[in-house]
């Protein structure tokens, strides 16, 4: 059995909570729309301001830099924008005393399934259960289901050994190959 024990800090969780919303399947789709979306009503605006009977020329060529611009800002930051939404959404739960996680946690990897440890409880988690392992610079994702995942900072490795054995373990035990992200 391996053990880890650590303190989830708020920065990792908000990496989570960005990758998550931005990376599984699931929200893929959903976040194409909303980049696309602001684009395509400004684009309606614009036939809108081009069909009617305007007769200067210069306010539709005005107004269609300005859509044009504000539709590529939106899409270039676009994921910036979200991120920080969802960073001042857990900053409010947080100033609620609401965390959408647990602080403090102790992980064990068992034969046969995974441990959760946390002061609220614990959830013994078996192996055949994950649907998938994500790697990104700073946690592993262990994600239990579409919209749940153990967060476990890739600091509370000894060394790098010590991590490829983990996720060798987790290879082994679920079937699931690790994919990786980001850096």
């Amino acid at each position: 059995m391996k053990e880890y024990r650590f303190s989830l800090e708020e920065e990792e969780y908000m990496a989570f909570s960005v990758a998550h919303a931005f990376h599984t399947p699931q929200n893929k789709r959903t976040m194409l729309v909303a980049r696309a979306l602001l684009p395509c009503i400004f684009l309606i605006i614009f036939f809108v301001v081009v069909n009617r009977n305007v007769s200067m020329e210069a306010i539709k060529g005005v107004t269609g830099a300005i859509l044009l611009v504000a539709s590529l800002w939106w899409v270039v930051f676009f994921e910036r924008i979200i991120g920080k939404q969802l960073r001042k959404n857990i900053l409010k739960l947080k100033k609620a005393g609401k965390l959408p996680y647990e602080k403090n946690t102790c992980l064990q990897f068992h034969e046969d399934h995974i441990m959760n440890i946390t002061p609220d409880g614990e959830l013994k988690i078996a192996y055949t259960k994950i649907e998938n392992i994500i790697i990104v610079p700073s946690a592993i994702y262990i994600y239990i289901n579409v919209a749940q995942a153990i967060v476990l900072p890739r600091r509370v490795f000894a060394n790098v050994e010590d991590q490829a054995a983990i996720l060798r373990l987790l290879e082994e035990k679920t079937g699931k190959i690790p994919k990786r992200r980001g850096k």
